[in-house]
Parts: structure tokens; C-alpha cells; sequence
């Protein structure tokens, strides 16, 4: 069965990226302007402040929010894992009607686009990527 890895904070421009979000977002709430609307901060909390312990929370803490889009190649080729109709090669009647078979990743929340996708196609209101085709 095909699986994604995910490896966030794999580099150290990840492993920066982290640090110094976490470090620009606590400036930003202690700025007068915000400062009155924030009780404190509890997480990761004010007493985390090394770097390695900041990386360390985000390791335990941090996931993506977004939907992986343009994972699934589309094409006639060899590597393609849908032809240009959505159809799963290898797996008759399945098609991928999610973000995942998106050329490049569009400028808004993908919902939108997913819902496009598979006007037309029988699917799972819950969002079942593959969804069996129409007879």
C-alpha cells in the first residue's frame, strides 16, 4: 500500500523555521497593541526558551494543517497514478477526485476545487478520496 512521509523538521531550514516562528510570534503577541488581549502565553509556556527546547516542543507538537496537494501524477507515463479521466491505475472502477491530483497547489482552500472535481462522480459525503465510478 502506497504512504506518504512527512518529514517536517527534517532539514535544518525546517528546524530554523520553527524556532524562529515561535520566537517572531511571541514578539508579536507581547507588542502593546496585542499585549492587553493576551492572559499569557501557555504553550509552549513563558519558561520554554531554549532553542532546543523550543524545537523539542515542536516535535511534539506540531502537524500540518493542510491538505497535501499535487501528490498523485496524472498522466499516460509510467509514474502517473491516474490517467486524465481520475481513473487509479491498478485498481478498476476507483477514481482520486481530492487535492491530491492538483498539478500545483491553487491560491485558496482546496474544499472548493474537491467539490468540483467530483460533481458528476458518485462519492462519500464525508470525503472519501476514492470513489467508485458511475455505471
Amino acid at each position: 500500500m502506497p504512504s506518504a512521509k512527512h518529514t517536517n523538521g527534517a532539514t535544518e531550514t525546517d528546524r530554523r523555521a520553527f524556532i524562529d516562528g515561535l520566537k517572531i510570534l511571541r514578539k508579536i503577541l507581547a507588542a502593546p497593541a496585542l499585549k492587553s488581549c493576551c492572559a499569557g502565553e501557555v504553550y509552549p509556556g513563558s519558561n520554554v526558551t531554549s532553542d532546543e527546547d523550543l524545537l523539542e516542543f515542536c516535535r511534539q507538537t506540531g502537524s500540518t494543517v493542510y491538505h497535501p496537494t499535487s501528490t498523485c501524477r496524472m498522466g499516460n507515463d509510467p509514474l502517473a497514478v491516474v490517467d486524465q479521466r481520475l481513473r487509479l491505475r491498478g485498481i478498476e472502477g476507483l477514481r482520486v477526485v481530492d487535492a491530491s491530483i492538483m498539478p500545483a497547489d491553487v491560491g485558496q482552500h482546496q474544499r472548493g476545487d474537491d467539490h468540483d472535481r467530483r460533481e458528476g462522480i458518485r462519492y462519500d459525503p464525508a470525503g472519501c478520496a476514492m470513489t467508485r465510478e458511475r455505471s
